[in-house]
């Protein structure tokens, strides 16, 4: 067997080809497990422990692990280090959406929720790989790049709302105290945080734990958490079925991957400039629809083709995926009550994680018929767009930091932009807009 002496990778490495040429695909599943697992563990682990501990303990043990697996010395022992790699992915994804959303108004939560470093990360691998041809070395300065990042997380705060719902208000006060100062502001009025508190407190001791069962003690609070976690799915599996089928594209490998990272940015900018004026319903809806045309026009098109009109409209579904599950992903931060957020957010990256899995299975329906993967997936995201449109809407609206009871829980179909929020409900965040 001949390899393509110009570069080394784990199917090199390890003689992945002919009767072992399903293990690199089961290695890639394998560590979609690993986030599976993660966004389960690390997700509860976020609400107990809170949410820098996790962002500390997930970011080192990422880069660790993602260094190690490029020392593998079988593929056994790759593909176990990449399911640890994976679950470190998913917990720091959690909390990395998490904590800033948590400390900004509601005006700056599609930011914090789009200006992410996926697309860049995305472009910028195959830079790298460009660049640096063998593999072992190539996880290695992966590793080494991401140190600086996790040198600047150690100065990042605890997430205040964590910390008031967890009775720790000292240290909630202690923050804002020190935010207001180096924002050059006035110190906050700390007896509308007490007041909250007091609130909170009375709270906490009625309901000690919480667990992914609130996430469905009411039928409304089951329709969003199933609408989020659909949402998820979608975008995930959608995202990554397109993604699996660039190996198939003509042209260069390295430039089809960095295109289609670059291309992913438009649609986060269109996210950020009409997610605060037409809700987040409007911009998922316009964003998987988009995505959902252009996989449909492949499929009348000729989904065997791989002409340039085909591999355009595979990148604008792409992109138009990877905006879609943005709003998503701010949507369903914003849906969920403090107490339980990093559990809701939790349970949509499982449901993420599962559209990862069943991914590339999809596009193996192409074997019995080229267009089979592509109606897969155009319904899949046609579906996502047409149930956004029921939910309420939550742009412009306070975060909700209690789990709202069987009998006062809002309608998910109602819309309640206009409805008044009681005192307690937003005094987290105006003291946080204050700081």
């Amino acid at each position: 067997m001949w390899y393509d002496d110009s570069f080394t990778s784990i199917v090199s490495q390890f003689d992945l080809v002919c009767d072992k040429e399903y293990i690199s695909s089961l290695v890639t599943t394998i560590q979609m497990i690993g986030l599976l697992a993660g966004a389960a563990v690390f997700g509860q682990l976020g609400d107990i422990i809170g949410r820098r501990k996790v962002l500390l303990i997930t970011y080192a043990l990422l880069l660790v692990s993602n260094a190690a697996s490029g020392f593998a010395s079988s593929w056994q022992l790759y593909a176990a280090i990449r399911f640890l790699v994976g679950a470190c992915i998913a917990g720091l994804l959690i909390v990395n959406l998490l904590l800033p959303v948590e400390y900004v108004g509601k005006q700056w939560r599609t930011l914090c929720g789009c200006v992410g470093t996926w697309a860049i990360g995305v472009a910028t691998l195959p830079l790298f790989a460009f660049l640096i041809r063998d593999w072992t070395y190539l996880c290695l300065a992966i590793s080494i790049a991401g140190i600086p990042i996790l040198v600047s997380s150690w100065f990042l705060p605890e997430s205040c709302r964590w910390l008031v719902t967890r009775g720790r208000y000292q240290e909630a006060e202690a923050i804002l105290i020190q935010i207001s100062k180096r924002n050059g502001r006035s110190c906050p009025d700390m007896k509308l945080l007490r007041s909250f508190a007091q609130t909170e407190k009375e709270l906490l001791d009625q309901e000690k734990s919480f667990s992914y069962w609130n996430l469905c003690q009411s039928r409304e609070s089951a329709i969003i958490t199933f609408t989020c976690m659909f949402g998820w799915f979608a975008g995930s599996s959608v995202y990554y079925g397109l993604s699996y089928n660039l190996p198939n594209l003509s042209g260069n490998i390295y430039l089809n991957c960095f295109i289609s990272g670059i291309i992913e940015i438009p649609a986060l900018f269109f996210v950020l400039a009409v997610n605060n004026r037409i809700g987040r319903r409007w911009t998922v809806f316009i964003l998987f629809l988009v995505g959902a045309v252009a996989i449909f026009i492949i499929i009348v098109v000729d989904a065997g083709s791989l002409t340039f009109p085909i591999q355009m409209m595979a990148f604008i579904g792409k992109s138009a995926i990877a905006g879609g599950w943005a709003g998503v992903i701010i949507f369903s931060a914003e849906k969920f009550p403090t107490l339980i957020r990093n559990i809701g957010v939790a349970s949509c990256s499982m449901a993420s994680r599962i559209g990862g899995i069943v991914a590339p299975q999809l596009v193996l329906l192409g074997k019995f018929a080229e267009p089979l993967p592509f109606v897969v997936f155009g319904v899949i995201s046609a579906l996502c767009a047409i149930s956004f449109l029921f939910m309420s809407e939550t742009a412009q609206l306070p975060l909700v930091d209690k789990i709202p009871t069987q009998a006062s829980v809002e309608s998910p179909f109602i819309d309640i932009t206009q409805q008044s929020l009681p005192e307690n409900h937003v005094a987290s965040e105006h003291l946080i807009e204050m700081a």
